[in-house]
């Protein structure tokens, strides 16, 4: 057994009371941006053995931001909940109760709540809130135009879809940098089409730093180490020597989200991923597939993008380079990777225009974003960064091409 507490005060109160397997996380928690666990990244296999974690853990909105991160990197299964009923924490506990009184707290702690059963009383609060504010947007990327069309939630995937060339990696690693930027997210890639990865983090790099470091006393300078240690904090890469199958690339980013707390993942391509034992079947196959990566993101509270090129590809008319904007049923197995999929992003280059097109073409949920919109940006060669037009067409410009 271990109990985990917010504070080294309240790590003596226990103590106090004669239970000592208590541990304290260093610097409590706030409630700017996500929890920070980084010091448990080097600690985790000590709890390999533990059967029963207590959180004992702060009566307040903060604390209960750190039980729901503890709750995901430890697994709930074994967590148990301590309740300090009209006290902040255990030490406020011990000084109005006593001694004998907190030790019987963890005897009457309660196993996480039931999973995979939901009654209103566990939703009544979120219900309230609704009904009196309705609900929040996702995470946005700090691009006017385009948040207005598509925000991110938790425990959903987006399917990314595009032509081969048209800038689908680029784009989607500009959006995960924004949002990682912007909340702190670590982002995890499986993405055999980046290889080797140097190139990949040259991209990454560019794309932070604003440009690729020009000589050796540039390349040393404390500017560019610190884009580089952010970087190593913050991006990770899944690789195999052997096939990339669904299966272990899912268990190699639930290693990742348990070790080192990540929240987004990218899965690039689709095509190069494949599913150990699939049907033989494309309908059944890509339905396995997608179940596979809604249980992923739900039971790890995280968001995925999978990117998918289409099979069947158009020119526009009158076009030699451009091609009409693909969607999710130009895919092979095309109807379950719209039907399943929670947002479908497709973007197109526009090679007479020289800009991208991305396309809103589905948004499950309405307060996330809206249906086929779009949004135009310009490519920066020096940097890789996309740049919102100034002026954003309202025809779409993709079909006057």
């Amino acid at each position: 057994t271990c109990v985990i507490v917010e504070g080294e005060i309240d790590a003596l109160s226990f103590i106090e009371s004669g239970i000592y397997d208590v541990i304290s996380v260093p610097n409590g928690f706030n409630l700017q941006g996500s929890v920070n666990l980084d010091y448990l990244d080097n600690y985790l296999n000590y709890f390999d053995n533990k059967e029963k974690i207590y959180l004992a853990l702060d009566k307040d909105e903060a604390g209960e931001k750190g039980k729901e991160e503890f709750l995901r990197r430890l697994g709930s299964e074994r967590c148990y909940i301590v309740d300090f009923k009209d006290c902040k924490d255990a030490n406020e506990y011990l000084i109005k109760y006593g001694k004998e009184e907190l030790s019987n707290v963890l005897k009457q702690s309660k196993l996480t709540p039931l999973e995979n059963v939901v009654v209103l009383e566990d939703l009544n609060e979120e219900l309230e809130d609704f009904w009196l504010n309705g609900f929040e947007r996702g995470m946005v990327m700090d691009l006017p135009d385009f948040d207005k069309h598509f925000s991110l939630a938790l425990r959903q995937y987006t399917l990314v879809t595009g032509v081969p060339q048209s800038g689908k990696s680029e784009f989607l690693d500009q959006l995960l940098l924004k949002v990682n930027l912007k909340y702190n997210h670590k982002i995890g890639f499986c993405s055999p089409e980046n290889e080797p990865f140097t190139f990949h983090h040259d991209k990454i790099f560019q794309k932070l730093y604003g440009k690729r470091p020009n000589g050796i006393a540039e390349i040393k300078s404390e500017n560019v180490l610190n884009v580089k240690n952010y970087i190593t904090d913050n991006i990770f890469h899944v690789q195999f020597d052997k096939r990339y199958w669904l299966q272990d690339v899912l268990a190699k980013f639930t290693e990742l989200v348990r070790r080192k707390g990540v929240r987004l993942f990218v899965l690039d391509p689709y095509n190069k991923v494949k599913l150990k034992g699939g049907s033989t079947d494309i309908v059944k196959y890509t339905e396995e597939y997608h179940i596979l990566l809604d249980e992923f993101v739900k039971k790890n509270d995280c968001h995925l993008f999978l990117v998918a090129h289409p099979s069947k590809m158009t020119l526009q008319e009158g076009s030699k380079k451009t091609h009409v904007m693909p969607t999710a049923y130009n895919i092979k197995g095309g109807s379950e990777h719209n039907d399943m999929s929670y947002n479908v992003l497709g973007i197109n280059r526009i090679y007479e225009s020289k800009l991208v097109h991305v396309k809103t073409l589905k948004v499950k949920f309405r307060h996330l974003g809206e249906i086929n919109q779009d949004s135009f940006f310009s490519f920066n060669t020096v940097n890789g960064r996309y740049e919102e037009l100034q002026y954003q067409p309202t025809d779409d410009l993709n079909e006057e091409v």
